[in-house]
């Protein structure tokens, strides 16, 4: 995604430079990023009853899988890394197994998110500025 591309997005075709700019300066989208949980947060995140549930699955599983067993461990030591990428690729498999549900999921792997600007997608390291509008517009 470049903006070039982002601008021919119908929404912005009878913004001005600076609206454009503004729009989409003001966009941010959720990025993985280190953050180490344990039992606490996995309970916060899904609530007490279904956080319940979900740890006592994964401690069923986990004598037989591996890769769970040792999520447990980190978890019990507020150690996991929620954000790593084979943390969220475990999450997405427990999903389509239909272990977990896509809603819980997605609330756990939030856990190791934060908000990145959008702008940075585009390949922006600074706000986008009218100028910027202006020489793709051309």
């Amino acid at each position: 995604m470049n903006l070039e591309t982002e601008l021919l997005n119908p929404e912005y075709t009878n913004l001005s430079p600076r609206a454009a700019a503004d729009l989409i300066n003001s966009k941010t989208v959720p990025a993985p990023a280190e953050r180490r949980i344990g039992y606490g947060a996995v309970l916060e995140a899904l609530g007490p009853d279904a956080g319940g549930v979900f740890l006592n699955t994964m401690e069923a599983l986990a004598p037989t899988t591996p890769s769970i067993k040792w999520a447990m461990k980190l978890l019990e030591n507020d150690n996991l890394n929620a954000g790593s990428s084979s943390v969220r690729a475990q999450l997405d498999q427990l999903c389509l197994t239909g272990v977990i549900t896509a809603d819980h999921c997605s609330k756990l792997k939030a856990l190791g998110e934060v908000q990145k600007p959008y702008r940075e997608i585009l390949g922006f390291q600074r706000e986008i500025d009218p100028q910027d509008i202006l020489k793709v517009r051309e």
